[in-house]
């Protein structure tokens, strides 16, 4: 299993910055679904589908702001949606020689 850290933010001033949560901000999904978002980030905008995950809690789901997603694996490591900021074992976890 791996966990979805939602991160909200407000616009100030045309940046985003973060704000409390409104409630829970983590959630899990599986492995496979952590590997297919994996596989397809490129940019931070391709993890925003997780924010309707069947997991997110409600107020994730109902969130209109700004905000981030970053994927935390099973050994704590956080993942952010740009892979060149990604842990050296990325290739491991797909399988890229």
């Amino acid at each position: 299993m791996w966990t979805v850290r939602f991160i909200p933010e407000a616009w100030v001033n045309d940046c985003a910055v973060r704000v409390d949560p409104d409630g829970a901000d983590t959630f899990t999904i599986s492995d496979s679904e952590a590997l297919q978002a994996l596989q397809g980030a490129s940019q931070h905008r391709d993890w925003d589908h997780l924010q309707d995950h069947a997991n997110a809690p409600e107020w994730i789901r109902r969130w209109r702001g700004p905000f981030t997603i970053e994927l935390i694996d099973a050994d704590g490591e956080t993942w952010s949606a740009r892979p060149a900021l990604w842990p050296a074992r990325a290739n491991e976890l797909l399988g890229v020689q």
